[in-house]
């Protein structure tokens, strides 16, 4: 089976191709099933059958909390099974109809998924994605799309009849893909024209099987680097024939819908002189350092946090960056090599001071309870290094200078999390704060990974500046 789009499951659930073997959580005899995708991409499905809602029986009580695990089992006329995964039922209805009362649920599907040749290994691995092109960037590599068809007018019948065949060719096409090499991972990220939607669909094509796990950190990866969220809806894998293997169709984690609503920004220009324009080789750079440090720095848990830190609202996005700023300086401050001292004094300094101020502990009447928290105060956290310290020398170390602005919204990152409220009279200067924190993120993270320029967003044109050269000196 030839199923080359994000949803194979369109062309496998239609009437009289498949039989319900397993209902789950509708508790339905199913007579009629239908699958689709709703205006946020979400899987929903509508099943029907005789009955009426007041049959249902519900097992959790309004207020439980749980973790889906009932799904849907179908069986398709070619033999295969398709597992719907997650479903939650979230409506039931009844109407009359000839006599005869139909019950309708409605639930949400968190994955479809279908194994269709259990012996066959792969070649190719489509990781399906939205959000993929707003018309910011000019793509390198071609794709071409043709379509042909044949007609043929048949007059007559017997030793009269006479066939005319007309055969039309269409040819149509683009710059609209990049190729990129991990490796010996080689892929293409593609995105696809839809007049439906204001920011275009896509695909990474790879030219190989890849795990899961891997296509995640090179979704992430691709994510930072071209500067919007990559919104995976699923995958599909093919034999050397482009044959179907197996596929599974996801519902996507939209950050609330905010994903769609953002604004384009990568750290660094992915061209040399141009700022739209997608460089392949400087694309490839970019990602191969990023993959390179994935697990070094934890970038699977930084990029979620980042993305989360961008949709946040204004008066608090200040505490998520500044959570993206610490959990990344944290991150370099731990590795062996780092030469981050994380104590005010050596070991051999602070253990005979500690054991006099344990002993003149001993000398007082103190509860045990109270007595136990001092000591461990003493003995293990009274030499810790405060974190403002240790931030301080990791940028020392990567030789980040900070403008004024930048110590300055540091300073304060914190206070919305403590409850002081911002000054809702100056909205240039809460948005221009979190432009600060973010870039400064942007700089740490290409510091880290030896990239030599980032893109200012602070300054006016949004300039290319070297990564020693701080952001934000034009703000007064």
């Amino acid at each position: 089976m030839t199923v080359f789009n994000s949803d194979p499951f369109t062309n496998m659930l239609v009437h009289g191709a498949f039989e319900v073997i397993d209902a789950g959580p509708t508790q339905q005899s199913v007579q009629d099933l239908k699958l689709k995708r709703d205006s946020d991409h979400k899987l929903l499905m509508t099943t029907k059958s005789e009955g009426h809602a007041a049959s249902f029986k519900n097992k959790y009580p309004v207020g439980t909390l749980r973790e889906l695990t009932e799904s849907v089992q179908l069986r398709h006329i070619n033999g295969f099974e398709i597992i719907l995964n997650a479903v939650n039922p979230y409506s039931r209805t009844s109407t009359d109809r000839g006599g005869k009362e139909w019950l309708t649920v409605k639930s949400t599907v968190q994955s479809v998924s279908a194994i269709l040749k259990e012996d066959v290994t792969g070649t190719y691995t489509v990781d399906w994605l939205e959000n993929v092109h707003d018309n910011v960037f000019m793509w390198p590599d071609p794709v071409e799309k043709q379509t042909a068809s044949k007609h043929v007018d048949a007059i007559g019948d017997g030793e009269k009849k006479i066939e005319i065949s007309n055969q039309v060719r269409s040819v149509s096409g683009g710059r609209s893909a990049v190729f990129v090499q991990l490796g010996k991972i080689e892929f293409y990220l593609v995105w696809i024209e839809s007049e439906k939607q204001k920011v275009q669909p896509g695909y990474i094509l790879y030219l190989s099987d890849v795990t899961g796990r891997e296509r995640k950190k090179i979704r992430n990866c691709l994510s930072f680097a071209l500067g919007r969220p990559l919104l995976s809806t699923g995958f599909s894998i093919f034999d050397s024939d482009w044959q179907l293997v197996s596929f599974e169709s996801i519902s996507p984690y939209t950050l609330n819908d905010q994903a769609f609503r953002m604004t384009t920004l990568p750290t660094t220009f992915l061209d040399e002189t141009t700022e739209n324009v997608i460089d392949r080789n400087r694309l490839t750079s970019l990602v191969a350092a990023l993959y390179e440090h994935y697990e070094k720095y934890d970038f699977e848990h930084l990029i979620w946090q980042y993305w989360h830190a961008v949709c946040a609202p204004a008066h608090i996005a200040p505490v998520h960056f500044g959570g993206c700023i610490e959990a990344l300086l944290t991150a370099y401050a731990k590795i062996p090599d780092s030469m981050v001292n994380h104590t005010l004094l050596t070991k051999e300094s602070w253990r005979p001071i500690s054991q006099r101020m344990v002993n003149v502990l001993d000398e007082f009447e103190i509860p045990a309870d109270v007595r136990e928290i001092l000591h461990n105060k003493i003995t293990s956290g009274l030499n810790q290094s405060p974190t403002s310290k240790v931030n301080e020398k990791v940028f020392t170390l990567l030789g980040l200078n900070m403008s004024q602005a930048e110590k300055k919204v540091w300073k304060q990152r914190n206070k919305a999390a403590h409850g002081t409220a911002p000054d809702y009279s100056d909205t240039v200067k809460i948005i221009r704060d979190i432009k600060v924190l973010k870039v400064l993120f942007h700089r740490i993270i290409l510091r880290l990974i030896g990239v030599e320029f980032y893109i200012d967003y602070c300054a006016i044109g949004h300039p290319r500046k070297n990564i020693q050269e701080p952001s934000g000196t034009e703000i007064k």
